[in-house]
C-alpha cells in the first residue's frame, strides 16, 4: 500500500520535530501502527509496475468527473415532467407524492396526500413484476382484508384498496416514528419502562387481531412500528391467516416467517395458532430486556436447531437487574409446546399487568441511576414493510452557464451527498456508478446504478451573479418526480441554499433532520466564491491545483483573519501542497500545523480543524496522533472525506483490511475524487490478489 510519508528528500522541519514530540506524548489510542512494520508491509507487496500503472491509471481516470453529463443530456424541466404521462405527481387521481418510505419484498411505500381525505396517509403498490401473479396479488388482498378486521390503537389502519392500470394499491395510516428494531442495540438492554410499555402494547394489539380470528405469523422488531408519542403499532399482515379459515399448509423454513423470531411449530411446519404469535413476542421482549436472542449461536437455517431442543434461559441470565416477575412471563412465552404457553394474548395482558407491582422498584432504581436510553437515527417516518435503508444516487449538477462555474455544480452535489452518507438509513450510490452513461434519463441511470431514488439538479450563474438552481427527485421504480422545485439566490448565498435543498431532501426521504443551522461557509458572505473555488483546486489534486488554492484562502484570510473554517481549510492546502508539488518548501508543514493549532483555538470542535492536525502528523509518520486527530474530525464532522481516508489507511496498515476498507469506500462515497482514498483502496485490494476489483477503482 502506498505509504502518505513524503520522499525523504526535503531537510526536517524544527517544527515538524517539536509536533511529533509532542504528540508522542500524549495518551495512547486503540489503534498503533510500527513505522517498522508498514515499511516491512509495503515491501513485501508483490504487484509489479504494469499492474501498479494500470491501477493508477484507471482510478485517475474514475476520479477525474467532469460536472456535465454525458454529451447530449437534456433537461427537463420540473414543472414538465411533473405533468408528463410517464411522471404524474399524483397517483390514481387522488393521491399527491410527497415522498418514498421505502422499498420492501412487495413493493413500494409512499407517502402521499390523499385529496380526498385530506390527510397524509401511506401507499403501498405491489411490484410490477408481482402484478401478473396471482399468489402475490391474493396475498396482498388478504393483507388489506385481515387487517381491516382489527380495529385497535395498536395495530395499523388501512384505508383503501384499489387498482390502477394493472397495479395493485392500498392506502394506510402514515405513522410518524420508529421501527421498534431501532430501539434493539446488540448487548444493550432497553430501559426497563420502555420494554415493559412495548411488550404490555404488543400484546394489546395481538389481543385484538385473535379476537378477529386473525393470527399474524411474522412479528418482529421490523413490523412493529414505534410513534413518537410513544404508541407501537403492529403492522404487514401480510402473511397473516384467519384462525377458523381454510388450512394454510407451511413448509419448515420455506413458509411465512422470519426465522429467528419462528416459534418451534413453525421451523417443523406444524399447525400455527396464537400461540405462535404469543412465541414470537417472547423473543422479543427477551430482546428487549437483554439485547439479544436467547440462542445467540443458533443457526435457524441448519439441522440442528437450538430452540427445538435447549430450553430458553432466563433473560436474568443475561441481565441480572430483569425483575422476576417479567422473567417468568417471558419463560412462560418461550415454552417450546404452544400448549405451555399463556392461553390468549389477553392472558399475556393480565399477566404483565399483575407484573408491574414488582417491575416498579427496578424502573425507579434504574432512573435514580440514570440510565441512558439507547436510541438510533432511523427513519422519522415509518409504516408497513419500511426497510431500515434507502438506496439513493446523486447525480452531478450539470452547470447549463460558463464552464468556469463548474466549481459551484460541484459543491453542490458534494454537499448533497455529505448530508445523506452520514445518515444511517440510507445508502448512497458511488458517484462512479453514475458516471459514464449516454443515456439522459434519471430513471435509466437509477436503475444501472440498482438504487431507488436519484436525485438530479441543473445550475445556472448569470451575470447579475445570480444562480438559477432546479433539483429533481426521481423514484426510479415508477419515474415518479416526488420532489422538484427551482431556486433563485445569490452565489453568496450558497451554503443556506444547500441546507436548504438537504431539508427538503431529508422530508421527502422521510428522514430526520435536525439541523436549523445556516449552511456551514465562511463567517463572511464575501469570501464564498474565493472558498469554493479552493475546495475545487484542491480536489484537482495537481501542484497548479494546490497552489491555487493557497491563494484563494490566502485572500480569504486577509478578508476573516478570525475565521477558524478559513484558516483550517488553508492549513489543510498548505498540508497538500507540501506533499503533493515537487520540491515544497518545508515551511509550508510548519505554517500548516500553525494555523490548524489556531483554528482549533478559535472552534474547539471543528472537524476540519483537527483533520488538518491528522493529516500532518500521518505525513510525519506519527500513526497514534494521526488516528486519535482524525477519529476526533469525524466526531465533530462526519462528512469529513480525508478522515475516513486516514483512519482507513491506519486500518488497512495494521492488518485491519475489512474495516480500513470499509472506511476508504465511505470516503470515496462522500467524495469520489480523493486520489488518496482510491490509490489505497486499490492497491489493498489488488494486494489481496482482487486485480478485477481493484481495477474499479
Amino acid at each position: 500500500m502506498k505509504g502518505p510519508s513524503k520522499p525523504p528528500s526535503k531537510p526536517p522541519d524544527p517544527s515538524l520535530e517539536f509536533d511529533l514530540a509532542e504528540a508522542n506524548s500524549e495518551e495512547d489510542i486503540s489503534i498503533t501502527v510500527d513505522p517498522d512494520e508498514l515499511a516491512a508491509f509495503a515491501k513485501d507487496v508483490g504487484l509489479s509496475t504494469r499492474i501498479d500503472d494500470e491501477i493508477d491509471s484507471r482510478a485517475k481516470r474514475s476520479i477525474l468527473i467532469p460536472s456535465e453529463r454525458p454529451p447530449g443530456s437534456k433537461s427537463i424541466p420540473p414543472d414538465d415532467a411533473r405533468s408528463g404521462k410517464n411522471r404524474p405527481s399524483r397517483y390514481a387521481g387522488r393521491y399527491e407524492l410527497v415522498g418514498l418510505l421505502g422499498v420492501g419484498g412487495m413493493g413500494s411505500v409512499y407517502r402521499v396526500r390523499d385529496q380526498i381525505l385530506e390527510e397524509e396517509v401511506a401507499l403501498k403498490i405491489l411490484r410490477k413484476d408481482l402484478a401478473d401473479n396471482p399468489s402475490a396479488v391474493s396475498r396482498f388482498r388478504s393483507e388489506v382484508r385481515l387487517t381491516r378486521r382489527i380495529t385497535h390503537p395498536n395495530v395499523v389502519r388501512i384505508y383503501d384498496i384499489g387498482e390502477r392500470r394493472g397495479e395493485h394499491y392500498y392506502t394506510m395510516e402514515c405513522i410518524l416514528g420508529d421501527p421498534l428494531s431501532a430501539a434493539i442495540v446488540k448487548d444493550r438492554a432497553v430501559d426497563l419502562d420502555r420494554a415493559y410499555s412495548y411488550s404490555l402494547q404488543i400484546a394489546e394489539g395481538l389481543a385484538a387481531a385473535h379476537k378477529a380470528n386473525v393470527v399474524h405469523r411474522d412479528l418482529k422488531p421490523d413490523n412493529l412500528m414505534v410513534a413518537r408519542d410513544g404508541r407501537v403499532v403492529i403492522t404487514d399482515f401480510g402473511v397473516a391467516v384467519v384462525r377458523d379459515g381454510p388450512e394454510v399448509e407451511v413448509l419448515p423454513l420455506r413458509g411465512a416467517g422470519t426465522p429467528r423470531y419462528m416459534a418451534p411449530e413453525q421451523i417443523e411446519g406444524r399447525h400455527l395458532s396464537e400461540q405462535t404469535d404469543l412465541y414470537a413476542l417472547g423473543l422479543i421482549l427477551f430482546e428487549l430486556l437483554t439485547g439479544r436472542n436467547p440462542w445467540p449461536n443458533e443457526d435457524v437455517s441448519g439441522p440442528n436447531v437450538a430452540r427445538l431442543s435447549v430450553p430458553a434461559p432466563s433473560p436474568r441470565t443475561v441481565q441480572p437487574d430483569v425483575p422476576e416477575p417479567l422473567a417468568r412471563v417471558v419463560l412462560a412465552l418461550l415454552e417450546r409446546e404452544p400448549s405451555g404457553r399463556p392461553e390468549s394474548a389477553r392472558k399475556v395482558v393480565e399477566m404483565l399487568r399483575s407484573a408491574r407491582d414488582g417491575i416498579r422498584p427496578a424502573m425507579r432504581r434504574a432512573s435514580d441511576a440514570g440510565v441512558e436510553e439507547v436510541r438510533k437515527d432511523w427513519p422519522a417516518i415509518a409504516t408497513t414493510n419500511t426497510p431500515h435503508m434507502r438506496s439513493v444516487g446523486v447525480l452531478a449538477f450539470r452547470n447549463l452557464g460558463d464552464p468556469q462555474d463548474n466549481y459551484i455544480a460541484d459543491a453542490l452535489t458534494v454537499a448533497i451527498v455529505e448530508k445523506l452518507v452520514i445518515c444511517p438509513s440510507v445508502r448512497v450510490a458511488k458517484r462512479f456508478a453514475l458516471q459514464g452513461t449516454e443515456s439522459e434519463d434519471a430513471q435509466l441511470i437509477g436503475r444501472q446504478a440498482g438504487v431507488e431514488v436519484v436525485v438530479e439538479g441543473t445550475l445556472s450563474k448569470r451575470a447579475s451573479g445570480m444562480m438559477a438552481v432546479t433539483v429533481r427527485v426521481v423514484e426510479v421504480e415508477r419515474g415518479f418526480v416526488l420532489w422538484a422545485q427551482r431556486f433563485q439566490r445569490k452565489a453568496s448565498d450558497l451554503f443556506d441554499l444547500q441546507a436548504e435543498i438537504s431539508a427538503s431532501l431529508a422530508e421527502v426521504l422521510a428522514l430526520e433532520y435536525d439541523d436549523q443551522r445556516p449552511g456551514h461557509g465562511p463567517a463572511d458572505r464575501e469570501n464564498v466564491d474565493g472558498f469554493l473555488r479552493a475546495q475545487y483546486a484542491l480536489g484537482e489534486w495537481t501542484a497548479e491545483g494546490c497552489r491555487t488554492a493557497v491563494g484563494l484562502l490566502e485572500s480569504a484570510r486577509e478578508i476573516s483573519p478570525k475565521d477558524p473554517l478559513v484558516l483550517a481549510w488553508l492549513a489543510h492546502a498548505m498540508l497538500r501542497t507540501w506533499y503533493v508539488v515537487p520540491r515544497a518548501s518545508a515551511g509550508l508543514a510548519a505554517e500548516g500545523l500553525l494555523l490548524a493549532r489556531s483554528a482549533l483555538g478559535l472552534n474547539a470542535n471543528l472537524g476540519e480543524a483537527h483533520l488538518a492536525l491528522a493529516i500532518h502528523a500521518l505525513y510525519g509518520a506519527n500513526w497514534m496522533s494521526a488516528a486519535r486527530r482524525a477519529e476526533e474530525a469525524v466526531r465533530c464532522n462526519p462528512a469529513l472525506s480525508d478522515a475516513h481516508w486516514a483512519l482507513g489507511f491506519l486500518h488497512c496498515a495494521a492488518s485491519r483490511t475489512e474495516e480500513g476498507l470499509g472506511m476508504l469506500e465511505l470516503a470515496l462515497r462522500v467524495e469520489p475524487r480523493n486520489l488518496m482514498a482510491l490509490w489505497d483502496a486499490a492497491y489493498v485490494v489488488a494486494f489481496g490478489r482482487h486485480a478485477a476489483r481493484a481495477a474499479e477503482y
